[in-house]
């Protein structure tokens, strides 16, 4: 019996749309096909978000492989281990590894996987994931603005020899591939490379093009050829344990208060993080003054209001971008016409605030205090 020859494939591990997309975009400009590619989800604990990486598999061709999770506990366990008891792990790390990578993802036994594609963070979780397939390429597409780099780890030495790379101590061995409003912000990291504006037109042009984001579409924002809109992207400040809620939730009021009276011509969108939930957008929204509640229009967390809002600037009237920290404020400054206002506040925490500082440096703008 003739043995089924391996098929060559690609694999992206995704963190959400944001980083899915990214990935989709880099995938078309390497030249492979959708249908050899294998997408497989971790660190994604909000259904949402889930159902629209599934989703947009579906739409691009792409086999999604399914959610795994655990990695940032034992990313954590090991980062906090001595040198000493690092270098007595190394033996059984990379096979711990690919076996659990192995058995959470039956394809690769039949699979030669040239190309691994991660979203960058500033864990160690990328680390890990690489040391499943030491025989593919490994690239990293952006995830976010990586908020507090500063807290990054290096992996010692013997790490290194045991083939464990660290991609996240400015090497250019892993460089960041980003869409062009990205490309200077994530210097910083590591080398940046860019992924041509006509391969992430080609994934948005599929996602306009299915019938079902459409009609979710019309839904929701039925007159969005009528009238000129403002955007404001929420952050996830609560989640991650920065900020209190109500406070998160007291500074984006005064965002859209001052907003609206500064535009009284234009609509505002006010679209969560996709890691929020819709508790908090409801409190949010009971918080604008009647009178005022038809210029603001809320998006509800559901499967297509997790993409991206890069999806919406070229296709849409949205003409200002407004936020604090959100990534769109740098990939929108590069559409035509568009404008951004980055916010602070006096009563934030001063690294938050650096945060913002380093955004409105990136954007090319200043900052309004709220």
């Amino acid at each position: 019996m003739i043995s089924e020859k391996p098929q060559r494939s690609a694999l992206i591990g995704s963190s959400g749309p944001f980083s899915l997309i990214n990935a989709a975009a880099f995938i078309k400009q390497l030249g492979h096909d959708y249908k050899g590619v294998h997408v497989f989800d971790y660190q994604t604990f909000q259904q949402s978000m889930l159902d629209c990486e599934k989703w947009l598999c579906e739409i691009l061709g792409m086999s999604f492989e399914g959610s795994i999770t655990g990695i940032t506990y034992n990313a954590e366990v090991i980062a906090g281990q001595t040198r000493l008891q690092r270098l007595i792990s190394i033996p059984t790390f990379n096979h711990y590894w690919r076996t659990w990578g192995r058995n959470k993802l039956p394809f690769l036994k039949n699979s030669i996987v040239s190309d691994l594609i991660l979203p960058y963070r500033v864990t160690l979780d990328e680390a890990f994931l690489a040391s499943l397939l030491p025989g593919a390429t490994l690239h990293f597409v952006p995830d976010g603005f990586l908020m507090n780099h500063a807290r990054n780890i290096k992996l010692t030495r013997p790490w290194q020899w045991r083939g464990l790379y660290n991609p996240f101590d400015g090497s250019s061995r892993h460089p960041i591939w980003c869409p062009s409003g990205l490309l200077h912000s994530l210097k910083d990291f590591s080398e940046t490379k860019l992924i041509e504006d006509r391969y992430f037109d080609e994934v948005y042009d599929t996602i306009w093009n299915d019938q079902e984001f459409a009609s979710w579409l019309d839904g929701f924002w039925p007159e969005r050829d009528k009238h000129e809109y403002s955007l404001f992207p929420l952050q996830n400040y609560d989640d991650c344990g920065f900020l209190n809620t109500f406070f998160e939730l007291d500074i984006y009021h005064r965002i859209i208060m001052h907003e609206l009276k500064r535009n009284p011509h234009k609509v505002l969108i006010v679209k969560p993080h996709p890691r929020d939930n819709n508790a908090k957008v409801h409190l949010l929204e009971s918080m604008t003054p009647p009178e005022l509640k038809d210029r603001v229009i809320f998006m509800r967390l559901e499967k297509y209001a997790s993409v991206p809002l890069e999806v919406f600037l070229n296709k849409t009237n949205i003409t200002k971008l407004v936020g604090m920290c959100s990534t769109a404020l740098l990939t929108g400054k590069n559409s035509p016409g568009m404008e951004i206002e980055v916010f602070s506040s006096p009563d934030l925490p001063e690294f938050i605030d650096n945060e913002i500082k380093r955004m409105a440096t990136a954007a090319g703008t200043d900052i309004t205090l709220v």
